[in-house]
Order: structure tokens, then C-alpha cells, then sequence
């Protein structure tokens, strides 16, 4: 005897949900657990905090060198960014623009994204 086509038609669709939700269980899982791990590697790298406003001092041993700008300037550049957020910010590279005369485009690119960086400001 042979089965009906809607019990074998049932029978693939109950087999299809079940396979699609093991699937989707096992991705939760999997991206609670990269959750964890990202949460347990933020804990564990905390850095020590210091007071807002005060910048790191530049040339300490673990900046990079910056060529053509001076301690001083590097200085300047470092408490500008931490009065306008309001906040301690690392400075990853200072880098002075050797061609003045470059194109639009490069100049209009460079200003979306700066302007794409969100900035709080301190409300005291």
C-alpha cells in the first residue's frame, strides 16, 4: 500500500521546520557565545582609567613616530581632541598632507568621514 501524497508532503514539511530549527538554534547559540567571549576579553583588557580631559603624553614609548610634527604640536593636537569630546582619546596617527592642490573628490571624501564621527559633547 502505498501512503497518501499529503502524509508524505506533512511528513517533509515537519522534517524541513525541524531541521530549520535546529539550525537556527544552534546559531543562537553560537552567537551567544561569541558574545561571551568578546564580553570576557573586554573585562580582562580593561585598561586603568584616567581623569577625562587629560591626554596621554605624546612620544611616550608605544606612540609611533610622527614625522614632521613636533612634540609640541602632537601636545596641541591631543588636548584639542580630549576638550572637544570631552573625553581621554588615543591618537593612532598624525599625518601632515603633502599636496595641497589635491583633487575635490579626495577633499570631499576626507570631510564625509569626518563628519561621519559622532562626537559627544560634555554637559557639565
Amino acid at each position: 500500500m502505498q501512503e497518501p501524497i499529503l502524509t508524505r508532503l506533512l511528513f517533509v514539511l515537519e522534517l524541513t521546520a525541524l531541521g530549520m530549527s535546529v539550525v537556527f538554534i544552534s546559531l543562537l547559540f553560537l552567537q551567544f557565545f561569541i558574545n561571551m567571549i568578546g564580553l570576557l576579553e573586554r573585562a580582562l583588557v580593561r585598561k586603568p582609567a584616567t581623569p577625562a580631559g587629560t591626554p596621554e603624553a605624546p612620544g611616550s614609548a608605544d606612540d609611533p613616530v610622527h614625522e614632521g610634527v613636533t612634540p609640541e604640536e602632537a601636545a596641541v593636537i591631543a588636548a584639542a581632541v580630549a576638550e572637544t569630546l570631552g573625553a581621554k582619546a588615543r591618537i593612532h596617527r598624525i599625518r601632515l598632507l603633502q599636496n595641497e592642490e589635491q583633487g575635490g573628490w579626495a577633499r570631499v571624501g576626507r570631510l564625509d568621514i569626518m563628519r561621519s564621527h559622532t562626537t559627544r559633547k560634555n554637559r557639565n
